[in-house]
């Protein structure tokens, strides 16, 4: 079944298109990456899917529903959730704190019971407490609940901003870079956690520029360049592409 289907998307800012006439499809349970050269576009189509940009043309279907203009607070309740190229976490709130931050979208709590405190908000607290921590145990972060944010090194929170991200318990979850200024150790080790996340039924949309967990982890790949999509298809079909060659080490490459 198709979760996302984008149907010639583009996003002009002023004479500029930084995404141009893109169409692109997901099933669900699907890894698919994004890939292409610094300015190609990734990031700006990641915005439009989330509602930080409205689409100049296009529409963005998901889950059956058209969203194309949605608020981002609806988005995320629609069930897209994200992480970002540069860390957005909040720093002086502890780790545990960062992840309940992630829940509120699916609160069943109204403004009644969050005003006046009443069983049923600590009873549901209660229990998001206890989910924030099994989820921060499968990132070995559980025992770093009570610490700020600002305080974990900076592997711990790209683990910790994926974490807050499935909190809300998306049916897709985009990640920016989730591998950007990680040692290799750490890199195989998001590899086999997202591998894991795939295991369990999640549908990955992925912004990555580590080619080689792209090629290892990718069900398919779309290829940007200059906002317009040059390629798709699988890893071997993708490496051996010349457009794409060209689009990352020039022609005659």
């Amino acid at each position: 079944m198709k979760l996302l289907e984008v149907n010639n998307l583009t996003m002009a800012f002023g004479g500029l298109k930084a995404v141009n006439n893109i169409s692109f499809h997901m099933e669900e349970g699907e890894i698919i990456s994004l890939i292409g050269p610094n300015g190609a576009g990734k990031t700006t189509f990641f915005n439009m899917l989330t509602g930080i940009y409205i689409p100049t043309e296009g529409s963005i279907v998901f889950n059956g529903k058209n969203i194309t203009g949605t608020a981002p607070e609806k988005i995320i309740k629609e069930g897209i959730a994200r992480t970002f190229q540069n860390i957005r976490l909040f720093p002086h709130m502890t780790v545990l704190e960062n992840v309940l931050v992630g829940m509120h979208s699916r609160s069943h709590n109204g403004l009644f019971h969050s005003l006046f405190r009443t069983k049923k908000f600590y009873q549901e607290e209660k229990r998001n407490a206890y989910k924030a921590k099994e989820l921060l145990a499968t990132v070995n972060l559980a025992d770093k609940c009570n610490e700020y944010a600002k305080n974990l090194a900076y592997g711990q929170q790209r683990r910790l901003e994926i974490v807050r991200a499935l909190a809300a318990q998306p049916k897709l979850l985009l990640l920016d870079e989730p591998a950007a200024g990680m040692n290799p150790q750490e890199t195989e080790a998001l590899m086999k956690y997202i591998r894991g996340l795939k295991d369990k039924g999640a549908t990955i949309l992925l912004i990555e520029h580590d080619m080689k967990l792209v090629m290892k982890i990718s069900d398919r790949i779309y290829v940007l360049d200059h906002g317009v999509k040059i390629a798709e298809g699988l890893s071997k079909d993708i490496q051996n592409n010349q457009d794409v060659i060209e689009a990352y080490l020039g022609k005659g490459a």
